[in-house]
Order: structure tokens, then C-alpha cells, then sequence
């Protein structure tokens, strides 16, 4: 049985009793001295890219700055005030457009219902993770996240502090928040100076020492209950995660997408635990990418990694499931590109599975298929060339790379019905054919 190598152990000398008051000294504040204007203009969001977010900034063991943030109605929250009343405070980043967040909020409610008297815990809204329209500063480029696409979730990079504060009032209403929300000041200070992600976590104890640090939130096998537990001295510090689990792969899409030049396409597959009583941990490594120039792609678990991440890792519980996708960015251009995903047991590395992952934006060449009329209202005759295999599958893709359509071919010419489609664009793909179909 393997056991996650723990840190936790380690701090348990560092143990305070929230009875005794701690003689809070941290380093110098890092601002706010007053409410900000609405007016007030965000400074520049440089790029923060490449993830890293578990060693970026302050980490365990170090003593975080002073600092007063304002939460949406303009009250004031100042750190060292609030550690002198002797009890932990637990501070969690988050942006609405960022679906890790929203996925663990539920988590973070949770917390505030068991800890709330005994922990001061806050949420330091910051930068919009995957704003529409614009950059994404974890990425580079807009990256809206397909999450945000199903969700609907579209809301730019706001440019005044009022406008960050309207976003957070509209996140308030749209979603269940229990823990009030610090809003970050408008050169982000607080951003800036801890180096954080988009929703990294910081256990702070009372003298104003990090207890406890997640680059991501809850991320498994990350438990901050258990982190808060031992810091409260209501545990052990034992770790009790295993990693004796094995995994299964299976494609929930064709591997081989097409889609329209520009877009993103995604590929998806679901990652299961098939051990009931031992939990997994996967290592994902991007291998072999050949794409052309403009082009990135994206791994995406529980958390969407930045395209220069090559490499990341999955916890899954016992019996869990977890969606994998890869994102694939391409540009205007007409052009094809490939990566191998290896998806690997950390502790066996015998199991270990390679997928090729493919995505051609090519769509109307020579000898391809043909489509009549196109665009249709709903009725089009599909005409294949007739060098197709015996059994060859008739596929039909929407831009998001999501298979709509799919039965066996009988004939080198189809009928097709998309009158029940919204209209939009969409692929169809019959072995190396693949034609754009434009429902109107």
C-alpha cells in the first residue's frame, strides 16, 4: 500500500492552540489604504503562464504581507486586524469565469458550515481566469473553456474596479456563496504579490505563517479539512490516501476530429478508477506534438492546464470517474495537427496507456466529399467518393468536436435530415473524407 509522501507530519511542531493569542508579525502591507473609486482604472494583467502555482509565491512556512481588501458592498477586511482576534483564516483566489472555482464552491461552503467559528475564511475575488473576447492570463489568447461554452458563462476582463465589483455582485446572485467575498484592488495587488492562480488556497496561522498551501483548491488528494483539523489540533496529521487503484481509458469521442480553421476542437475521454478500496494517481505527459505554428493545445482533468504545461496529475478516489479532454487551439489557416497523451500509473509505471490524438481543419479538398445544397435549411444530399472501406462509419461533428450524428455506411451517397440542428456550421467525416455543412 503506498501512502502520499506528506509534508503534514513534519508541521505538526508547528501546532498552535487558537486559545493562546499569537503575536502577529508580517511583512509590510501590500495595500489597500482606502475604498477604490468605481472609476478606477485596472492596471495591466501581465501573462502569468505555465502553471505552477503550487511553488509560485508564498508558500508553507512563510509570513504573507498585511493587507486590506473591500468586499462588494465596501467594507473593509484588514489581515493582521483579523488574525489578532487569535484564529486561522483560510483565504481562497477565485474569479467567476474560472469553472475550477465554481466546481468547488460547494467545497468551500461546506467549510464555512463546519469552521466558521473557528476559522475567519474569505474569498479574494481576482483577474478573470477565461474572460470573453479577451486575453486569458493564464493562457495568452482567449480561451472562453468549454465549461463557460455549456454554461454560458461570458463575461469580459473588466477594466474599472466598479466593473469588477458589478461582476462580483452578479456572481452573488448566480451562485450559492456562504464565504464573503474580498474584492482585489484595481493594480491587483494581491494578485500580483502572492503570484497565485486562479484558485489557489492559503491556511494561514494566527502569527501570519502559511499552515497549508494548495495551488489548487481541494484539488485531490489535497483535503483542506483535514489541513484545518490538524492545525486545530483535531488531528493526527496521518495521510490516508492510497494509491494501490488502477486505471481504465475510454474514448468518448473519435480521437480523429475535424473542425472549422480557428477554432477549438475537443477531444474527450473519461479516466475511471477501477479499484473500489484504493485511489489512483495518473501522470499525463503530452509526447509527440505536431502541429504548426499558431496551434497549442490544452490538458484538461479536473483542472485545464495552460498549453505550456506539458505534463500534470490526477488523483482519482476509489471507484471515481473523471472526464479528460484535450484542447486543441488552431488558427485561420486550413492545416492538421497530432499529439500522443500518455496517461501512466505514478506508482506502476507498467500501466501505462498511449493515445494519439488528432485534429485536421482541411475540410473541402479535391476527390473529398460533396454536399447539395450547402448551406441547407435541412434537407442535403451528401455524395462520398468511392474509395471508402467496407464498414465505414458515417460521422456528423458540431464546431465543439461533439459527435452528433453516427451509423454505418450502405452507399457512396447519403440523405441527410438536419432539420431538427440548430442552425450553425457542422462536420461530417466519413473515413479521410470530411466536408463543412452549413445548417441555416
Amino acid at each position: 500500500m503506498h501512502f502520499r509522501p506528506g509534508w503534514l507530519s513534519v508541521l505538526l511542531t508547528t501546532l498552535f492552540s487558537t486559545n493562546l493569542m499569537a503575536q502577529v508579525i508580517l511583512k509590510p502591507s501590500i495595500g489597500l489604504t482606502e475604498l477604490p473609486a468605481d472609476s478606477n482604472q485596472i492596471c495591466e494583467i501581465p501573462l502569468r503562464l505555465g502553471g505552477g502555482f503550487d511553488t509560485l509565491g508564498y508558500n508553507i512556512s512563510d509570513t504573507i504581507p498585511d493587507f486590506t481588501l473591500y468586499d462588494h458592498s465596501g467594507q473593509p477586511f484588514n489581515l493582521k486586524s483579523t488574525l489578532e482576534i487569535g484564529k486561522p483564516v483560510l483565504l481562497v483566489v477565485g474569479s467567476y469565469t474560472c469553472p475550477v472555482f465554481r466546481n468547488h464552491l460547494n467545497e468551500l461552503n461546506e467549510l464555512q458550515a463546519m469552521f466558521g467559528e473557528e476559522v475567519t475564511i474569505r474569498i479574494v475575488y481576482t483577474v478573470e481566469a477565461h474572460p470573453d473576447t479577451d486575453i486569458s492570463p493564464y493562457y495568452g489568447y482567449v480561451n472562453v473553456s468549454q465549461q463557460n461554452l455549456l454554461e454560458g458563462v461570458f463575461y469580459r476582463q473588466p477594466t474599472t474596479y466598479g466593473e469588477r465589483r458589478q461582476l462580483v455582485d452578479t456572481m452573488l446572485k448566480n451562485l450559492v456563496t456562504d464565504v464573503p467575498v474580498l474584492i482585489d484592488g484595481p493594480c491587483n495587488n494581491f494578485w500580483v504579490n502572492f503570484q497565485c492562480g486562479p484558485n489557489t488556497a492559503y491556511l494561514i496561522r494566527p502569527d501570519g505563517v502559511i499552515f497549508s498551501k494548495h495551488g489548487w483548491f481541494n484539488q485531490p488528494p489535497e483535503n483542506m479539512a483535514n489541513d484545518i483539523n490538524l492545525l486545530l489540533g483535531n488531528g493526527n496529521g496521518q495521510d490516508s490516501a492510497t494509491y494501490d487503484g488502477h486505471f481504465q481509458i475510454e474514448l468518448t469521442d473519435d480521437p480523429n476530429v475535424h473542425t472549422e480553421p480557428g477554432t477549438t476542437a475537443y477531444i474527450h475521454a473519461t479516466l475511471k478508477n477501477s479499484d473500489l478500496a484504493s485511489g489512483v494517481q495518473i501522470d499525463l505527459v503530452k509526447k509527440l506534438e505536431s502541429y504548426p505554428e499558431g496551434w497549442n493545445t490544452s490538458l484538461c482533468s479536473d483542472v485545464c492546464y495552460s498549453p505550456t504545461v506539458d505534463s500534470a496529475t490526477l488523483y482519482l478516489a476509489p471507484g471515481a470517474s473523471q472526464l479528460f479532454t484535450l484542447d486543441f487551439y488552431t488558427t485561420d489557416a486550413e492545416d492538421s495537427g497530432s499529439v500522443v497523451v500518455i496517461f501512466r500509473n505514478h506508482y506502476s509505471s507498467d500501466e501505462e496507456v498511449q493515445q494519439l490524438f488528432k485534429v485536421s481543419t482541411m475540410l473541402e479538398q479535391p476527390g473529398q466529399a460533396k454536399a447539395y445544397p450547402n448551406p441547407t435549411y435541412g434537407e442535403v444530399e451528401v455524395v462520398l467518393n468511392n474509395n471508402l472501406p467496407a464498414g465505414e462509419q458515417l460521422n456528423l461533428y458540431d464546431l465543439a468536436g461533439k459527435r452528433i450524428v453516427y451509423f454505418p455506411l450502405t452507399s457512396d451517397t447519403v440523405h441527410l435530415n438536419l432539420t431538427n440542428l440548430p442552425s450553425g456550421v457542422y462536420i461530417l467525416k466519413a473515413g479521410d473524407q470530411a466536408i463543412k455543412i452549413m445548417k441555416l
